[in-house]
């Protein structure tokens, strides 16, 4: 399946289900880490809707004992991989989704302002379908096709000790071979403070995708990036573009 038509943050092959869980993101969010879940409702169970009927507040309480427990919760994804591989989005990726909660990676705390959301359908500690992986992958290359992804980590790395999810059963190293991305991406390589070649690599891959005209305007607002600006120019200057970089004081 392709995941590469896109409108206004929301992927065609998808199945769209809105959900009202959402915000603006903040002024100027760099959108560069994909965050991995599993939920199942209830707990174990499979195929229930009960996921769906959560992230758009139309869970029924009364319907099952656990659902007590949650009573109440406003909770959103961006997108949501069913055990068939079906893959359901709630949340334009340009908006922000509450799914991180209080979290830290990369140095960078709340990272529901500048992530992007995937649930698995599972249960955490064990192990995902094979269609599960095919999809993520594929998602996560138009995802990183389409915004500068840097970073992809479990909720248990972002917010360690708080949640497990989507624990050991998931497996990284299959998501690594499978998307052919470098290991630095992946929680595995202990990278959890700014990696700017890592940056570089996905902006470079980022914009060369965004930009067909031979002439292009590209300017970052961090001194701390500039060098990132000389390895791009002299990239883009390779593939016969023209590039004026611009960096400011914050």
């Amino acid at each position: 399946m392709s995941f590469d038509c896109w409108q206004n943050g929301w992927c065609q092959a998808a199945e769209k289900c809105e959900s009202p869980n959402f915000g603006p993101r903040p002024a100027q969010a760099l959108i560069d880490l994909i965050v991995v879940h599993s939920i199942s409702l209830p707990p174990g169970e499979f195929g229930t809707q009960a996921v769906q009927q959560l992230f758009t507040n139309q869970l029924d309480w009364d319907a099952h004992p656990y659902f007590q427990s949650i009573r109440g919760l406003e909770v959103s994804a961006h997108f949501f991989i069913e055990r068939n591989g079906k893959a359901w989005q709630f949340v334009s990726c340009n908006d922000r989704a509450w799914h991180a909660g209080a979290s830290f990676y990369r140095g960078r705390h709340n990272c529901n302002d500048d992530s992007i959301g995937i649930e698995l359908e599972g249960l955490e500690g064990q192990s995902f379908e094979a269609a599960q992986y095919e999809t993520l992958a594929n998602l996560s290359k138009a995802l990183g096709r389409h915004y500068p992804i840097a970073h992809i980590a479990g909720h248990e790395h972002i917010a360690p000790g708080r949640k497990k999810d989507p624990g050991p059963g998931f497996d990284w190293q299959l998501l690594q071979k499978n998307v052919a991305w470098p290991p630095q991406y992946f929680p595995e390589s202990g990278n959890f403070s700014p990696d700017w070649k890592n940056i570089f690599c996905a902006r470079s891959r980022f914009l060369l995708h965004q930009t067909s005209a031979p002439a292009s305007l590209f300017a970052f607002t961090s001194i701390a990036e500039a060098w990132i600006c000389k390895a791009l120019r002299r990239q883009l200057q390779a593939n016969s573009h023209q590039c004026f970089v611009a960096t400011e004081r914050c």
